[in-house]
């Protein structure tokens, strides 16, 4: 018990000093994405109180009402679990994170993925996970503004 306090303890102070922020251009893709019509659901491994209610309730309003947030517990990577929730067909869900397992399973349940790896690292396994698939992975430009989508199987 006292490793788990020393860890959460841990966790607590590194949140304070590194605030959750929404990637700039998120909110402009969720606006983009309600406007076509997409339902949008947030996933994520704690309960929605936790996460959408903390670091999405400003933006709650480009959320699908009816299902805004799905807690995936234990089920990970979930993405099977999502589309029973969500009582949709593989062909018309695409997930969008920055894990490279969730790419993987995407491509076997035949569900488009879009990829945000926050490092060097996972942009490397997503490449390797998804060549040959449908799957892209998106970029930005840190040295300018601007946004593009890149194949990186070229």
């Amino acid at each position: 018990m006292e490793t788990i306090d020393a860890f959460l303890a841990e966790q607590a102070q590194y949140a304070a000093r590194h605030p959750v922020q929404l990637a700039p251009g998120a909110v402009a893709l969720l606006a983009r994405l309600k406007e076509t019509g997409a339902r949008i659901t947030a996933y994520g491994g704690s309960p929605k109180a936790a996460i959408f209610d903390r670091y999405l309730a400003s933006v709650s309003e480009y959320f699908d009402a009816d299902l805004p947030y799905i807690d995936m517990g234990h089920a990970r990577p979930g993405m099977a679990e999502i589309q029973r929730q969500t009582a949709t067909g593989a062909g018309e869900l695409v997930f969008i994170d920055d894990l490279n397992r969730v790419a993987q399973v995407s491509k076997t349940l035949g569900c488009g993925f879009i990829g945000k790896p926050a490092t060097l690292y996972q942009k490397q396994q997503m490449q390797a996970s998804v060549c040959g698939s449908s799957a892209r992975i998106w970029t930005r430009s840190t040295r300018h503004s601007c946004k593009r989508w890149t194949n990186p199987c070229d």
